[in-house]
């Protein structure tokens, strides 16, 4: 039996193959479609071409000669014993005789017009494709009911979990799903107006929309395509008390909705950590914006969805001398419920890094006052076991920093000798204390770069002081007291 195309039209029991039933009933459907004169069965097909010669033709040459297979052709112009063309060969071509093509009987079956064939039937199958807007467009979906595209997508998939289909991803379930999308549709409020349905909130969008701006924003709809990082970072720069009330802003808006955040991180902990990337004077802002503005504190240190990292801005407020708003934002953070485990020593510590001014005993006196105070009345096991270590490190760190009382020292001479002593007090690089030499140098002025004895030889310093001493009077024991080597780049 013949194969035939487009056999599954005629797979009637659908098994995905022809049987022979099937393949019969496909032949009489084509043998119906084609004219009678062309019908023909494969049998009589191949029975008429028995006896045609290779070209075709009925010529009868193919019996002569296999009955003899012996005798040669002389009349070819190939010299079958060289495989070369006969010298006659070329005569051949140019001769006259060859009137084949002028054949009266056949110039006139080729002058008259041939009979054009008769086209073979063709069968076409149509596909309606109904196009999305207008499948939900007969269940009362229309696109020009909804004021953007990111709402229409939820109508749209709304519709779509009701019936028990769409999308789910695996980390979510079908009722989380369903609710994403009704906030969408009926949330009113802020954040409902700028929730994607797969991409998160659309910050950017909305401070462009709500917020009189020195920067430009893209338009944004289903996606967003300024990030909130970015757009802090040039807003900051620009305006850095208009990125503060903003981010104070987004707190409010969006912060309870953590839920639908595509990235937790960055509204709450990510623009903490970035401080240092904005411009000093933010920060200073922010402190006060955060101590003034009772949402903002709640929302970023007391509810955000994680433990927040304040340690840095508590640090600077020590520095600043603003003991309040340390302990204020001390006080918030400890409110957060999500402060388990190694959360609390992790604060201490930010606060420790954060001390910009570390060299200066001021900040870690603030500490001690402020800090150390609220964590002992706060209840947890761990922080109340680490606390005598914090201290311990802060007092060991203040007494190194403090100016240190000039040791007592019984100098059997200081009664007898009158002798006036030349001290110079210098300060090492990087250092705030001033350690004391002796000189004979008598043109040594404050300013001058010199030379002293160090641990692993001369060391630079700048000289701040030049004071004249007796024994009794001396910054430092006059017989132990090192000279100053001499001054920076003289030999």
């Amino acid at each position: 039996m013949a194969k035939f195309p487009f056999t599954n039209f005629f797979d009637v029991n659908g098994n995905g193959k022809m049987d022979f039933s099937e393949e019969l009933l496909a032949m009489k459907v084509f043998e119906d479609a084609l004219p009678e004169d062309e019908v023909a069965s494969y049998d009589e097909l191949d029975s008429d071409w028995d006896g045609l010669g290779d070209d075709g033709l009925d010529d009868g040459l193919e019996d002569e000669f296999s009955e003899d297979a012996g005798l040669e052709y002389t009349d070819s112009p190939i010299d079958p014993t060289l495989c070369l063309y006969s010298s006659d060969f070329a005569d051949d071509l140019n001769d006259d005789d060859h009137d084949i093509w002028n054949d009266p009987d056949e110039e006139v079956l080729w002058d008259k017009p041939q009979k054009e064939p008769e086209e073979t039937p063709v069968a076409y199958l149509t596909f309606s494709v109904e196009s999305q807007e207008e499948r939900y467009a007969k269940q009362g979906i229309r696109r020009e009911d909804y004021p953007n595209q990111r709402t229409y997508d939820a109508a749209c998939e709304l519709a779509d979990l009701r019936k028990g289909e769409g999308y789910v991803p695996q980390n979510s379930t079908h009722q989380k799903e369903m609710e994403k999308r009704q906030f969408i549709l009926s949330g009113g409020c802020v954040a409902a107006q700028y929730l994607t349905v797969s991409c998160g909130f659309l910050y950017a969008q909305a401070v462009k929309e709500n917020f009189q701006l020195p920067i430009e924003l893209p338009h944004e709809d289903t996606e967003p395509v300024t990030h909130l990082d970015d757009l802090f970072l040039d807003l900051a720069e620009e305006d850095p008390a208009l990125a503060v009330r903003v981010w104070a802003w987004i707190v409010k808006e969006f912060g309870p909705y953590p839920q639908h955040m595509d990235d937790i991180w960055m509204p709450f902990n990510g623009l903490l950590c970035m401080t240092d990337r904005f411009p000093p004077e933010f920060q200073e802002i922010a402190v006060e914006e955060l101590c003034a503005n009772e949402n903002f504190r709640r929302g970023l240190l007391e509810e955000s969805p994680e433990f927040p990292d304040v340690g840095g801005y508590i640090a600077y407020a020590l520095e600043q001398g603003k003991e309040e708003q340390a302990a204020a934002l001390l006080r918030a953070a400890l409110k957060n419920p999500h402060g388990k485990g190694t959360k609390y020593e992790e604060l201490v510590k930010s606060i420790s890094l954060h001390m910009i001014e570390w060299r200066q005993p001021e900040p870690w006196e603030a500490m001690e006052r402020v800090i150390f105070p609220i964590l002992e009345g706060f209840p947890d096991k761990r922080t109340q076991r680490l606390l005598p270590q914090w201290r311990e490190e802060v007092t060991k760190r203040i007494q190194g920093l403090r100016p240190r009382s000039v040791p007592t020292y019984a100098d059997p001479l200081a009664k007898t000798d009158r002798t006036v002593y030349t001290f110079c007090g210098v300060r090492f690089p990087q250092w705030q204390r001033v350690y004391y030499y002796r000189t004979e140098d008598e043109s040594l002025t404050v300013g001058d770069k010199v030379l002293v004895p160090g641990r692993d030889g001369p060391t630079p310093a700048e000289v701040v002081s030049i004071e004249k001493h007796r024994r009794d009077t001396a910054p430092y024991p006059v017989d132990r007291a090192k000279f100053v080597v001499g001054r920076q780049g003289s030999k």
